[in-house]
């Protein structure tokens, strides 16, 4: 059986320490639900992320 070996370790500094990705098809839902998680204290050391789902029509 082969062994795995490592070829380099790289270390890395994030800006965040979360990311909040989600799929959206209702941006006024998800204004509320990022007002939510901002109101929860998720601000500074957070990023948001989404993705808008169409309908096919």
């Amino acid at each position: 059986m082969i062994e795995p070996t490592t070829l380099k370790t790289v270390e890395q500094e994030y800006v965040y320490t979360f990311s909040i990705c989600t799929l959206v098809n209702d941006l006024q839902e998800y204004q509320l639900m990022k007002s939510t998680f901002e109101g929860c204290g998720f601000t500074d050391d957070c990023e948001y992320f989404y993705m808008i789902i169409l309908k096919a029509t």
